[in-house]
């Protein structure tokens, strides 16, 4: 649960840098397909990166020294973590939301179900006097014409048909997997918000493209009540910011160049990727620093020791190629038993419960000769 909650993180780490671009520079920019084809893409890339994980080697002693555990912090065996808490309340909100999201369809389904169906070829346009807000989902559109002359509803069913052919709901579908994961953050609701805002720009400008009068189609827009979307998976014609919507069709073409501030969030990506970076331990077991660690909730790090040669002996090359003499490798002891050097990289780091270093005379002293290139003396954990 661990890692899948930090993945989540991050992932909800990116989705912000690719929001902050689209916000402070794309958002005002005319190139609503492109504008469309950067948030899709940036949705799904903040789930896919945060799986690439960037290493970095940081070489420490092998001389560690396990102090005994002072009780303070959560046992490694505990049950009730810091994370495990976080993972409940995670699922729980996920459930809260899955629950909001079935109540919203059962609803949805009902309204199609009663509402009087009219067929206009691969569009289904349902009529429903409880809508008080034209909306769009898959390829049904629903509005009440009771309250709409007929210019009103010819330039909303022309809206509303942009959308299907545009198929939006790809982009929906895709915003509410987003919503489950990331419903805790902020910025994925302002991320969806954004999606649905420049479907409507799109559908606006396809709509004027048609040679329908800009000024005529902001009057039909301004006279439509401020009602949201009966369903999330809507795109509905009455978006609660029209200023935006009448602010875009009034505005003219942008530069083309303007695209590339797109490439602004490459840098973004590789400071995030930067900062995410994970240590690799590499333990050198001929430094004659000691570290000390406490036997906490902490994992040890997986480690492979690493013997410093010596450049006036000649030796033999080991499996990987590499200059390795018998004669200047430290004796290996585990649980009082001497073993060779692989057998030692095999230990699974969790399974040490301490590592203790003998050099020069002590270990010459307790061992004899075979300990004059000093003694590793690992202790594993009972079980």
């Amino acid at each position: 649960m661990k890692d899948f909650l930090i993945h989540i993180i991050y992932s909800g780490i990116c989705l912000s840098l690719f929001w902050m671009v689209y916000r402070f520079l794309l958002s005002n920019i005319t190139f609503y397909a492109f504008n469309r084809l950067y948030l899709v893409i940036g949705l799904v890339l903040s789930f896919v990166l945060p799986c690439f994980v960037i290493t970095y080697d940081v070489v420490l002693s092998a001389n560690i020294v396990s102090q005994p555990d002072t009780g303070s912090g959560s046992p490694a065996g505990n049950p009730f973590s810091y994370w495990l808490i976080a993972g409940i309340i995670y699922i729980a909100g996920i459930v809260v939301l899955f629950l909001r999201n079935l109540r919203s369809y059962y609803y949805l389904i009902n309204l199609l179900g009663k509402g009087e169906r009219l067929m206009s070829g691969k569009y289904k346009v349902i009529e429903e006097e409880s809508v008080n807000s034209p909306f769009t989902v898959f390829n049904c559109i629903v509005l009440n014409t009771s309250r709409l002359s007929g210019i009103e509803k010819e330039l909303i069913l022309k809206h509303e048909i942009v959308h299907i052919d545009k198929k939006h709901w790809i982009d929906l579908v895709c915003s509410e997997c987003a919503l489950l994961l990331q419903w805790f953050n902020p910025v994925v609701w302002l991320y969806v918000s954004s999606i649905k805002e420049n479907h409507e720009f799109q559908a606006d400008n396809a709509v004027i493209a048609q040679g329908v009068s800009p000024a005529l189609y902001r009057a039909v827009l301004v006279n439509q009540r401020l009602q949201g979307p009966v369903f999330s998976f809507a795109n509905s014609f009455s978006l609660l910011n029209k200023s935006n919507r009448l602010a875009m069709i009034k505005k003219e073409k942008s530069a083309l160049w303007k695209r590339s501030a797109v490439l602004t969030v490459l840098p973004l990506l590789g400071l995030f990727f930067w900062v995410s970076a994970t240590p690799r331990y590499v333990y050198d077991a001929n430094t004659d620093e000691v570290v000390s660690v406490a036997d906490s909730t902490e994992k040890v790090p997986q480690f492979r020791i690493s013997p410093v040669e010596d450049k006036n002996k000649s030796g033999n090359k080991d499996s990987e190629g590499k200059e390795q003499s018998g004669q200047n490798q430290p004796l290996v002891i585990v649980d009082g038993k001497v073993v060779s050097y692989s057998e030692m990289n095999n230990i699974l780091p969790d399974t040490i419960d301490r590592i203790e270093v003998l050099k020069d005379e002590s270990s010459v002293a307790v061992y004899g000769d075979r300990g004059k290139n000093g003694v590793i003396i690992i202790t594993l954990k009972k079980k």
